[in-house]
């Protein structure tokens, strides 16, 4: 007997900007139940609501993940980073698009790049993963490159930007890229 079909699920969440930070920890339910297949968070000013929600529900159904915010501190996106890749969802998730405008926000000179990519190899499914960080740099190595197109054999898109206001940390060569994109689809 074959397993009743449930119904798939889209979720949209846009925070206004005179909104202020809403949930409460009683007001935090697990989503996974939802089977939801895609979540959008639009013109997101207060990430650590979202955040808690991630670090709370599975998604064990999630193909696609959207995530816009005026302002998140690389403090508060290497704990979207690490609540992301806990949920449930890696032989489904698909589609990754991460984008901080970082307005009003200066990160110090001297602080520590985002480093993303080891946080997203365990979605064997990944097709295109967008990552957008104004005033944070990304950090990417040759290394890291490799393994990530070694573990996304589906992968069609990656790109990432980060803030020319500061020095680029990766260390991709040009050898580094061929080779990696050897082993692309």
């Amino acid at each position: 007997m074959e397993a009743p079909l449930l119904p798939r699920y889209s979720s949209q969440i846009e925070q206004g900007c005179c909104d202020p930070p809403s949930l409460s920890k009683r007001d935090i339910v697990d989503l996974s139940i939802l089977n939801i297949t895609s979540l959008s968070f639009q013109d997101i000013y207060y990430a650590a609501d979202i955040i808690t929600v991630m670090q709370h529900s599975q998604f064990p159904s999630l193909k696609e993940f959207e995530f816009r915010a005026k302002c998140i501190s690389p403090e508060e996106a290497k704990q979207l980073f690490h609540a992301l890749s806990r949920c449930k969802a890696c032989q489904t998730l698909e589609e990754i698009t991460i984008y901080s405008l970082n307005d009003g926000y200066r990160v110090p000179p001297n602080s520590e790049p985002l480093t993303p990519i080891p946080h997203f190899l365990c979605f064997t499914q990944l097709r295109p993963l967008r990552l957008t960080f104004y005033n944070s740099c990304i950090y990417l190595d040759n290394d890291m490159l490799l393994q990530a197109m070694s573990t996304w054999p589906h992968i069609r898109t990656l790109e990432i930007n980060d803030s020319g206001d500061y020095a680029s940390s990766s260390e991709v060569s040009l050898r580094g890229l061929f080779t990696a994109l050897g082993l692309c689809p």
